[in-house]
């Protein structure tokens, strides 16, 4: 057994054997001289320690790293001469032993249990990254956006707040998720709101109620009282030709909607380019929804800005560039990603059911 009270193999505690007694022979020639020590304190001549070598006879309850029969060494304090060895203490030291690999054990796994989140927090990541570029595509963004995704450190996080988070703002009802999870304010509430807290996120909400209600007069009302705080924001401009729309005032709409895409053509996805060219023919300004249409199926040809164009040729009587654009729009629609075919599919439809009809 070695000085700690445990057992050690042959070829370690040898070299403890050793080392140990090297010094004790130093400090005690240094002290009297060994044997004089020696006479002095025990009355015989003695080595500064007795060892014996040995196989294992017996074991104690609770040991697991030794058998019966194991070769071992063993050595015990001076004047203490022996032909067998034993330890009382193995159980305890064997014991705090044992604490202590579990303790290192439930130290070590608290960073491999953290690791484990390393992946995690990866796999969302890169499942965030390719929904902002599935969005940018769906979109048809501008190519610096994709550059921005890519290239530059949080750009999806970007691309979302700038983006693809206004889409969610309050008053346009969300995605399918949120208006599931989420309980819509009841319409005098918005009222209150508005009216204990007057900003623009408060009116904004109950107008949009308002124009969701079907109360365009109303409506109008307070999108022109945010209008009158801030001239150009694009929301209350837009939701104001709406409800002038709404009112048959097509005309009205059309100029506040030709002002909206000198601010910004592209805005709501295009879907305000859509509505102009509703307001145009409306108004009786044929040739000119004609040509915003197809200008805008020139910047950006996803199938239902052809179906919009191709039902104001039809409209116009110039029936053979309505089929034209049709067969273009099945064609192109043919010819898209599994994704992009899915959430068209209710255009190609209703642009097959045109082309039957023009037939």
């Amino acid at each position: 057994m070695g000085l700690s009270g445990r057992a050690v193999p042959h070829s370690r505690a040898r070299a403890r054997v050793r080392c140990w007694y090297r010094r004790e022979l130093r400090r005690l020639h240094r002290a009297h001289g060994l044997y004089e020590s020696a006479k002095k304190h025990v009355g015989w001549p003695i080595t500064p320690g007795s060892g014996i070598a040995g196989k294992v006879s017996a074991l104690g309850e609770g040991v697991s790293d030794l058998c019966v029969g194991d070769p071992v060494i063993s050595l015990t304090c001076a004047c203490w001469p022996s032909s067998r060895a034993t330890s009382s203490l193995w159980t305890k030291r064997r014991e705090t032993r044992l604490d202590a690999r579990s303790l290192r054990r439930k130290e070590q796994s608290g960073p491999r249990a953290s690791g484990t989140l390393a992946p995690v927090l990866y796999y969302l990541f890169a499942a965030f990254y390719i929904w902002m570029i599935v969005d940018a595509i769906r979109r048809r963004a501008e190519f610096y956006w994709y550059l921005i995704i890519v290239l530059v450190p949080f750009g999806p996080v970007i691309y979302y707040l700038v983006v693809k988070l206004p889409d969610h703002r309050p008053g346009d009802g969300g995605g399918a998720l949120a208006r599931l999870t989420r309980r819509e304010p009841s319409l005098s509430d918005l009222r209150y709101r508005a009216k204990e807290t007057p900003s623009v996120v408060n009116k904004l909400a109950l107008a949009d109620a308002l124009h969701g209600r079907g109360e365009y007069p109303e409506a109008a009302a307070v999108y022109r009282d945010v209008r009158s705080h801030d001239r150009d924001n694009k929301e209350a401009l837009y939701g104001h030709s709406l409800s002038l729309m709404g009112m048959h005032r097509h005309a009205e709409a059309a100029e506040e909607l030709h002002e909206l895409m000198a601010l910004d053509n592209s805005y709501r996805d295009y879907a305000a380019a859509l509505d102009y060219g509703e307001a145009l023919w409306q108004s009786g300004e044929h040739e000119d929804a004609v040509e915003l249409l197809s200008g805008l199926v020139g910047v950006d040809g996803r199938i239902n800005h052809r179906i919009a164009l191709a039902h104001y040729l039809d409209l116009s009587g110039r029936k053979d560039e309505a089929r034209e654009q049709l067969q273009t729009a099945l064609g192109d629609y043919e010819h898209q990603p599994a994704f992009v075919k899915r959430r068209d599919a209710r255009w190609a439809a209703q642009a097959e059911k045109m082309l039957r009809e023009l037939h």
